[in-house]
């Protein structure tokens, strides 16, 4: 059972009688000293036997706990005016070392000295993390396996020990030793094949945080995403296409381009990557701007009174006129399913054989590579013009 929060109150009673207070009688005993407890990083429990360095400028202060029921220590003085090293060594336990930046000065009060409660947490070496096994996916498809390289990289914070569980957090908020050492676990670099990465057992060090790097896939850029050896599990990673973070969105076709003619008003565009709306630009506002900005030709054929008439959009959040825009893929499609629907029209306006053809406007529509930032999006406007026209009937020969 962990102990720690029993602790506070034994310091209280009589802290130093552990064998491994500092004696505050020296010739210069100003400075900030440390006391507090060290723990095992996996199960929570006091470390019973290390030793504590203190390295800085001024020289190496180093103490000794044996036989500890509660892992406590106190260490110091620290001086102003140097970064100093917190080193903790104990037989069966990963190494540890935590490098913190100097003191600007002495601390203010008449006696020039305060105490502060850290802790810090330790890995047992012999604690292995497990095999586990990477899916990558390219972005253009579920069943692409793309193959290249991938690299578990240490993360910057050192602080592995609190990765694990969430349940150690310090007796003083903020007041832990992250373990630098952590930050030196060796880079590790693997083959990616058909879509697969395997990693052995204790190739990655227990409890620390690497950012995973998968790189060297042709036509996508390279991803970052962070895996704690020992409680990440099996991981499944989409990549972004090369387009992501460039400007090379373009249409490289449209489905109008071998003629002009569809009875429901289709139009497709197939673009060179994976699109989605821009956030500027999201799905509901541009199916309501191309709903409100549709117009139709329209020409009295049959020589009757009735004319096409499209119903007033004045909800904006209604698409009135019944036209349709969606993304699938590379694929934009735009349609009027409602153009044989009397309710896209005013009432008793509503004439099919008059009808001849409907135009978008494209103006207000914008698309960018699906994962990129709205500083990508272009205008369908920009790529294809301001608006399209589609033959409802087909032409006459």
């Amino acid at each position: 059972m962990t102990l720690k929060h029993a602790f506070l109150s034994v310091m209280t009673l009589g802290l130093f009688a552990f064998g491994c207070n500092v004696d505050h009688t020296g010739v210069d005993d100003t400075g900030y000293y440390f006391t507090g407890a060290v723990y095992n990083g996996v199960d929570g429990n006091p470390v019973s036997e290390f030793k504590i360095t203190l390295t800085q400028a001024s020289g190496t202060v180093t103490k000794s706990v044996k036989k500890s029921t509660n892992g406590m220590f106190e260490i110091g003085p620290v001086k102003p005016g140097s970064d100093y090293v917190i080193k903790i060594d104990a037989d069966n336990f990963r190494p540890f070392f935590d490098a913190e930046a100097m003191k600007a000065a002495l601390p203010n009060n008449p006696e020039k000295t305060t105490t502060q409660y850290f802790e810090a947490y330790l890995f047992p070496k012999d604690v292995k993390s497990p095999a586990v096994t990477f899916d990558i996916f390219g972005a253009d498809s579920a069943n692409t396996r793309p193959s290249g390289k991938i690299r578990f990289a240490p993360q910057g914070d050192g602080t592995s020990a609190l990765n694990l569980g969430g349940t150690m957090t310090p007796a003083v908020t903020g007041q832990i030793w992250p373990n630098d050492a952590d930050r030196k676990a060796g880079t590790v670099m693997r083959d990616l094949t058909d879509g697969v990465v395997n990693v052995d057992e204790d190739s990655l060090v227990y409890g620390v945080a690497y950012q995973a790097t998968v790189f060297a896939v042709d036509g996508h850029a390279y991803q970052n995403f962070t895996f704690t050896a020992g409680l990440s599990g099996h991981q499944t990673v989409t990549l972004k296409d090369l387009a992501v973070g460039t400007d090379l969105l373009a249409v490289e076709s449209s489905s109008l381009d071998n003629g002009t003619y569809s009875e429901n008003g289709t139009v497709k565009y197939t673009f060179n990557y994976p699109i989605e709306y821009a956030a500027a630009t999201p799905e509901g506002y541009c199916k309501e701007v191309l709903d409100d900005n549709i117009s139709i030709l329209t020409v009295n054929t049959n020589g009757n009174t009735t004319y096409n008439v499209l119903k007033v959009a004045d909800d904006a959040n209604v698409q009135e006129r019944n036209t349709s825009i969606s993304i699938d893929g590379k694929t934009l499609t735009i349609s009027w399913p409602g153009y044989n629907n009397s309710a896209s029209y005013e009432p008793n306006s509503y004439d099919l054989e008059d009808l001849q053809a409907v135009t978008y406007d494209l103006r207000l529509i914008k698309f960018r590579p699906v994962g990129s930032l709205d500083e990508k999006a272009r205008a369908l406007s920009d790529l294809v013009g301001n608006s399209v026209t589609v033959q409802l009937k087909q032409p006459s020969h």
